[in-house]
């Protein structure tokens, strides 16, 4: 899903994932342009030249106005064709074997809400530095609806990286 994204940005996102995900994974990628104003270069016509170049796995999905990022997601798991769904944003890049540690949990559970490790790529460079050598960490909310990185405590840490972590987040709903 994107708003008025570099098309640049876009293409390396969207290339990562196809490019490191087994063909056999992949049933399609929806790119979801949630209504991106002329205001911002326009980037339609080129990303349909390259995206008729990629063998029919990804398909544009044009939102006509402006729906918000949840519904944009919503629009594009209708349009698409998989079992198993992956939203991103539309500025990320895979790594290699992304997807199978998070696949395989969702196999062996349905229910089951999975999250990849995310790492950094440093936004005035775009490099994509060795994330490996960085310390693990879990991400979540400080009371101001600020997302933030937070490390893992020692219990976490010798369950190992893709061990499940319990939500620090309580809902409780009586409807």
């Amino acid at each position: 899903c994107f708003l008025n994204e570099n098309l640049i940005v876009l293409l390396r996102s969207i290339y990562s994932v196809l490019m490191r995900t087994p063909p056999e994974l992949l049933a399609d990628i929806i790119v979801v342009d949630d209504a991106s104003t002329e205001a911002h270069p326009d980037i339609r016509k080129p990303l349909d030249e390259i995206v008729a170049l990629m063998g029919g796995k990804v398909k544009v999905l044009r939102l006509d106005e402006r729906s918000g990022l949840i519904k944009a997601r919503m629009a594009g798991a209708a349009y698409s064709v998989g079992d198993l769904l992956v939203f991103f944003d539309a500025h990320v890049e895979c790594s290699h074997g992304w997807l199978e540690p998070m696949a395989e949990r969702v196999y062996l559970n349905p229910s089951t809400v999975v999250c990849p490790c995310i790492d950094i790529i440093k936004h005035d460079t775009m490099e994509y530095p060795n994330n490996a050598q960085q310390e693990i960490q879990k991400g979540g909310f400080h009371w101001g609806l600020i997302y933030k990185w937070i490390p893992l405590n020692a219990t976490q840490r010798a369950l190992g990286i893709t061990a499940p972590q319990a939500s620090q987040l309580l809902i409780k709903s009586d409807l």
